[in-house]
């Protein structure tokens, strides 16, 4: 889960970091008992600036890993942490570092606002670059 506030350009998130996505997921199933170790709780305090989006892990990945690079000067640890763990998603910062200047709102964000036809070809777009992993996308947003 994320929260961005457009007016202040800060991205707020559920999860440790990067690294997190480098372990395997905790699914949820009707067959097996949540554990408690892949559940966490808390709260975002929302404004009228705000954006609030829930996201499956390759596009989390991606939001967040964006977010970093586009604040590579508050994240510079952190992503030489995930570049280092040489993962497949390390090959995902790769790609991104050699991408132009983002808006991050703009490139980003927006653009999970898309039709169901265009964000298709946005992801397909994406997986192409090497900028995401091929998985199922499932996004939740709201504007």
């Amino acid at each position: 889960m994320f929260y961005y506030n457009k007016k202040t350009d800060v991205l707020e998130y559920s999860i440790s970091g990067l690294m997190e996505f480098n372990n395997p997921p905790y699914l949820i199933n009707f067959l097996d008992k949540i554990k408690p170790e892949g559940v966490k709780t808390g709260s975002f305090e929302i404004s009228n600036d705000s954006v609030l989006i829930v996201a499956t892990d390759a596009l989390s990945h991606y939001i967040l890993m964006m977010y970093m690079l586009e604040h590579n000067d508050l994240y510079a640890e952190e992503l030489n942490r995930a570049l280092s763990a040489s993962t497949k998603n390390s090959n995902y910062i790769r790609a991104a570092q050699s991408l132009p200047k983002i808006d991050f709102y703009t490139d980003v964000i927006k653009k999970l606002f898309l039709s169901d036809y265009n964000l298709t070809r946005h992801l397909t777009r994406l997986y192409k670059n090497g900028l995401i992993a091929l998985d199922d996308y499932s996004v939740v947003a709201n504007g």
